[in-house]
């Protein structure tokens, strides 16, 4: 559904992608330690102009590709052990459509 309106309204997409917090946050506890690392990166605008309704779902996928592909890049700059974030997604970016 939103990845309608950005090409509705012909508006680019603008994705932020943010490192995973559990190297700081305590699952059993459920709560946050006292210090931890989070990186946010933005990624270049997606240009919708000229797309048609039917290449939304073609932009979908592109779109949590590169997000996921930040997400992953984020999380060694950190040095997050795989495991951690692994089963930890916290959406899955095709729930967003």
């Amino acid at each position: 559904m939103i990845f309608s309106w950005f090409k509705i309204f012909k508006i680019p997409i603008v994705c932020v992608v943010v490192s995973s917090y559990l190297n700081f946050y305590d699952k059993r506890e459920k709560k946050f330690k006292s210090h931890g690392d989070v990186k946010v990166r933005y990624l270049e605008p997606i240009e919708t102009k000229g797309m048609s309704i039917d290449q939304v779902n073609q932009l979908l996928g592109e779109v949590q590709s590169r997000m996921q592909s930040e997400y992953d890049k984020l999380n060694e700059e950190i040095q997050l052990e795989k495991k951690y974030y692994d089963e930890s997604l916290p959406v899955s970016y095709t729930d967003l459509a």
